[in-house]
């Protein structure tokens, strides 16, 4: 009977010492949740074994299987070779070709990374509903939304600064494609990997046809509106369409590497442990302060009843153990 009147809360403690202890031990819960310092009874991850394997699993598993080039056709990259070189007639695809596709390929990696931002948010959201759940809080509601309320704020706020700071991890990598990588494909390697044994003194005898399929015209006549690549790829083609792809695919997998090793550093940092260091002063500000704390800190209905009930009980028991021991 002792320990369910203990279970309930005590009692002798003013509504602000009482905020300032539920505050403190809220605080600790947190961090011992995200550090792992606390007893685990089944085989169900929790907290920050969750985290870890949202960053170590979930997502770097899901970004080693995205394609670079899933949504673009050789035509489409063939199209692009052409373009790319404007009015010259270049030997071999510019540079500006290859910087395009990299830059299309590693946008991929954006909604990604962005999305595990707002999955890391959820974790801290889930963390606090265990918190907040325990007796120590649930015994007053008013409290109990105000706690929950308060730092789901906090969440908003650092998630929304780790949101951005993502998108610009993502954005350097955009704007400057940077080939002096050591890890970076070699052109022996590219020329040895898919090109060996090839006659490249063929290049010079292909021709690229517009036209195919076209009506043919005696005179001279304006080209077409829309003008589109077309027939089957040529020799020439097919190696610069080759080439283009395997140092596409390289550098990608080098930003890739940096973005599954990056995005989880800056999360933790802006969001998981910026959260946690600012838990017990966010709750002190929006609580603390309160003028109507009496009615904040007010017992619910239902745990008043019972500690009377307990209480009551108690001091029944006593009273007859008193009398037997009096016999």
């Amino acid at each position: 009977m002792q320990k369910n009147l203990e279970d309930l809360g005590c009692v002798n403690l003013s509504p602000r010492e009482h905020l300032m202890k539920i505050i403190n031990d809220i605080s600790k819960k947190f961090n011992n949740i995200l550090k792992g310092n606390f007893d685990s009874k089944n085989n169900e991850l929790i907290g920050g074994a969750r985290i870890n394997y949202t960053f170590n699993s979930h997502f770097s598993s899901f970004i080693n299987m995205i394609d670079p080039l899933e949504n673009l056709k050789d035509d489409q990259i063939r199209a692009l070779l052409y373009n790319s070189s404007g009015s010259s007639s270049v030997i071999l695809f510019s540079h500006s070709a290859f910087e395009q596709l990299s830059k299309l390929s590693i946008q991929l990696l954006k909604p990604h990374s962005i999305k595990l931002v707002t999955i890391i948010f959820n974790e801290l959201v889930r963390i606090t509903n265990t918190i907040v759940n325990s007796n120590s809080v649930t015994r007053f509601p008013a409290l109990n939304e105000m706690i929950s309320v308060s730092l789901i704020k906090l969440f908003k706020e650092n998630s929304e600064s780790t949101h951005k700071f993502v998108e610009a991890l993502i954005d350097w990598n955009i704007s400057y494609i940077s080939t002096r990588h050591p890890d970076f494909i070699k052109w022996s390697e590219i020329m040895n990997k898919d090109y060996e044994g090839h006659n490249y003194e063929s290049f010079k005898n292909d021709r690229i046809d517009f036209y195919k399929d076209m009506e043919r015209k005696v005179t001279l006549d304006t080209i077409p509106t829309i003008l589109k690549v077309q027939g089957k790829t040529s020799y020439q083609e097919g190696i610069e369409i080759g080439i283009i792809k395997s140092m596409v695919i390289s550098y990608f997998d080098i930003v890739k590497k940096i973005i599954i090793d990056q995005v989880p550093k800056a999360i933790m940092h802006e969001l998981v442990i910026k959260s946690e260091n600012m838990i017990q002063e966010r709750l002190f500000l929006d609580i603390y302060d309160k003028k109507n704390l009496d009615e904040i800190m007010s017992e619910s209905t239902e745990i008043a009843t019972r500690r009377t009930k307990f209480q009551t009980t108690l001091m029944a028991l006593k009273q007859a153990y008193d009398l037997v021991c009096s016999l």
